[in-house]
């Protein structure tokens, strides 16, 4: 049996004045016979009770799983090197094959991580779930790989890691979100919260952790119906990196579910001074702001109300004149603005609040932001709203170009 590991490490570098196609045919086509043999030779009675014949097997499974020809030749040869390992170090009460088996997990540790990174790309570009599945595959395997290691010397592990150019925090995260969208919750759950140390100081958590990762895990918990445990991994998150878009989105959607209006408002405050110049983040203030005046005018407080409707005016006029790229953007913006002045000027007239010139000035503040989201795409709304506008403040050439 000695002759197959030797055979195959002389191939190594008898083919070293070769081509390196010509290297990886000539290994792998012994890499297939060396395969026929050892899946005889583990079923053989006396045989597969050696540690040697185990060793040779995760020897040869290794070296397939390393295969660029024979993709085919076995789905999963990782997994089976795995096995057999493990196999082999049950059988190795005297560690005779100690150092060889290392030596297999570290070559083994690496294949399978890029494996996992590759089929997770493809995944997040295509949206396939089966590519998902087969990245998390890979990564439950190269962490499985990872623990068999890393129980000897921790150090050693983190040396190894480093030498191969693997972000272990960074690949949790693609476990976690691999895990997620196959539907293993529990698995993300494990995977996300593996660097998520809610105790730790944000120094610490800064300089291991990511927002995203705080991101993931609660939009998890908030599908779990989990508010208040995703409002503790957002919080923490925030503290963290207050300038965080995603993060911050989600804090006010929990606070929404939670109906905590006391605690949304304070949050709007720490979000207005942290992220003055984020678009995004200012349009979600004005939406909810908005919203938030639209609840207190409902419960009769006509005076917080005003003071939330001025609230989204401004975030709206903030990001506005931010001059984002995307139309839809800018379109949202002026629509969203244009529609609150019209409103306004709607119940006023209506409850005969003020007088007409107020009624027609709060129009006027209507039309610009009206016309700019006219100007990307015409609806009938805007159109009607526009003759509204054109028509009251005496502009007829103006009304017939909205007139329905």
């Amino acid at each position: 049996m000695r002759n197959i590991l030797l055979l195959i490490i002389s191939l190594i570098f008898t083919f070293n004045t070769f081509s390196q196609d010509d290297k990886i045919k000539a290994i792998e086509g012994d890499l297939k016979l060396a395969k026929q043999r050892m899946d005889r030779e583990i079923n053989d009675p006396v045989l597969s009770k050696k540690a040697q014949t185990w060793y040779l097997r995760a020897y040869v499974y290794n070296e397939l799983a390393k295969s660029k020809v024979y993709n085919d030749l076995e789905k999963f040869p990782g997994e089976i090197a795995l096995k057999s390992i493990y196999k082999c170090k049950e059988l190795d009460t005297k560690d005779e094959y100690y150092s060889e088996l290392i030596t297999i997990l570290l070559e083994l540790g690496p294949t399978l991580y890029n494996k996992g990174i590759t089929n997770y790309n493809t995944a997040v570009q295509t949206k396939k779930v089966d590519g998902f599945k087969t990245a998390l595959y890979y990564f439950d395997k190269f962490y499985e790989v990872i623990d068999i290691l890393g129980k000897d010397d921790k150090k050693f592990i983190d040396q190894f890691i480093k030498y191969n150019g693997i972000n272990p925090q960074k690949t949790y995260i693609y476990a976690g979100y691999a895990a997620e969208q196959t539907g293993n919750t529990a698995k993300a759950h494990k995977y996300y919260t593996t660097i998520i140390d809610l105790k730790a100081t944000p120094e610490h958590e800064k300089a291991n952790s990511f927002p995203l990762v705080y991101f993931y895990e609660t939009e998890l918990l908030v599908k779990d119906g989990k508010l208040d445990e995703a409002m503790n991994v957002v919080s923490k998150g925030i503290s963290i990196w207050p300038k965080s878009q995603e993060l911050t989105i989600s804090a006010i959607n929990i606070y929404k579910q939670k109906d905590d209006d006391d605690k949304l408002v304070e949050l709007m405050e720490k979000v207005v001074k942290s992220n003055p110049d984020n678009v995004s983040v200012l349009y979600t203030l004005g939406r909810t702001y908005n919203n938030l005046s639209k609840k207190f005018r409902k419960n009769g407080y006509q005076g917080t109300s005003n003071k939330y409707r001025n609230e989204a005016i401004n975030a709206y006029k903030k990001a506005i004149e931010l001059k984002p790229n995307k139309k839809q953007t800018v379109f949202r913006l002026n629509y969203n603005l244009g529609i609150i002045y019209f409103n306004k000027a709607a119940r006023d007239y209506n409850n005969q609040v003020g007088t007409i010139d107020d009624y027609q000035n709060t129009l006027r503040n209507a039309k610009p932001y009206l016309e700019a989201a006219k100007s990307i795409k015409t609806t009938s709304s805007i159109d009607k709203m526009l003759y509204k506008i054109y028509t009251t403040l005496e502009m007829p050439e103006k009304a017939k170009t909205v007139e329905q």
